[in-house]
């Protein structure tokens, strides 16, 4: 079928092109809205600038196909292959993209917010930039899989208030995104680069975050109790009023960090580098910090009772008003 036969029969009112074989055809800047392409071949096509808003492409074929500027919006693209295609600037706003396949896809720029991306690969995506803010790519219950984002660029993405409780994220370049308020419970940010993220009111409980590098990054009021944050670096970043109860950071790196009334409650940081750490008002009960250098930290009014504290090393740290580990209060 040639560009011009569908682009008539379109007009004429027929919608239907399921299960067709369209590889490589041209229908750049067409308008194909609420049209059915399921089951189509559509690899190596070239769709930049089309108006697809609705339209049904179910288990369709687009790897490697060029689609950059089109208009993808309340689109059906579930268990579609996009791989290796260049979707830069395309509009997904509220699309169906469960169970699709966009490894090493170009979503540079692109608009995904409130799409569901349950199930969705993006192994190597380019997400720099992208919106995605109310996205859902939780992992359900049911058997439906969290979105694979491992390896994925999100550099500088709007993710805000997007649902990613049990995605993989495994070494993702999350650098300058925004995470305000979103959910990352149990989800495996292991390695990834969350330096200068904003991770405000963001839910964290159960991550795994070992070896995630969060330099600079701000997690102000976040939840993150029971988090696994083993060998991170957090220099520099600010985590006042977060909570982290029961969390692990044994060798993790927060110097310099700024945490005033942060909850720290049974949670572990073993050899854990709290130099110049502004700790005031912490709440560290029943916390361990054997062996962590706490040397320069501000402590001021914290509550330390029942701490393990004395293989710390504590020169020029101030306790001032701080509640010890036997119960004493420090002049």
């Amino acid at each position: 079928m040639t560009p011009e036969d569908l682009i008539t029969q379109y007009k004429s009112g027929h919608i239907d092109f399921a299960g067709l074989d369209l590889h490589r055809i041209q229908l750049q800047g067409a308008d194909l809205i609420g049209a059915n392409f399921s089951g189509s071949n559509l690899q190596g096509t070239n769709l930049v600038l089309t108006f697809l808003s609705r339209t049904n492409f179910h288990q369709a074929n687009l790897q490697g196909s060029l689609l950059r500027g089109a208009n993808f919006s309340q689109a059906d693209l579930s268990n579609c292959d996009f791989r290796d295609a260049d979707l830069m600037g395309c509009n997904l706003s509220r699309s169906d993209l469960r169970c699709s396949d966009l490894s090493l896809s170009t979503l540079l720029d692109a608009n995904l917010s409130g799409a569901d991306l349950r199930g969705a690969i993006l192994n190597g995506a380019d997400l720099r930039s992208t919106c995605l803010r109310s996205a859902n790519m939780r992992e359900e219950g049911r058997g439906l899989p969290g979105a694979d984002l491992r390896g994925a660029n999100l550099q500088y993405a709007d993710l805000k208030g997007a649902n990613l409780s049990g995605v993989n994220l495994q070494r993702a370049n999350l650098a300058g995104a925004n995470l305000a308020e979103v959910s990352l419970k149990e989800a495996n940010l292991a390695g990834a680069n969350l330096t200068g993220a904003r991770l405000t009111n963001a839910f964290m409980s159960d991550a795994i975050l070992t070896d995630a590098n969060l330099a600079g990054a701000t997690l102000q009021d976040a939840k993150m109790n029971r988090v696994d944050l083993t060998r991170a670096i957090l220099t520099d970043a600010i985590l006042t009023d977060a909570t982290l109860n029961g969390a692990k950071l044994n060798e993790a790196n927060l110097q310099n960090s700024k945490m005033a009334r942060v909850r720290l409650n049974k949670a572990e940081l073993g050899r854990t580098n709290l130099k110049n750490a502004l700790l005031l008002e912490a709440n560290l009960i029943e916390a361990y910090l054997g062996r962590a250098d706490l040397r320069g930290a501000d402590l001021r009014g914290a509550n330390l009772i029942r701490a393990e504290i004395s293989s710390a090393l504590m020169a020029g740290t101030n306790f001032e008003g701080a509640t010890l580990p036997d119960g004493s209060i420090q002049d």
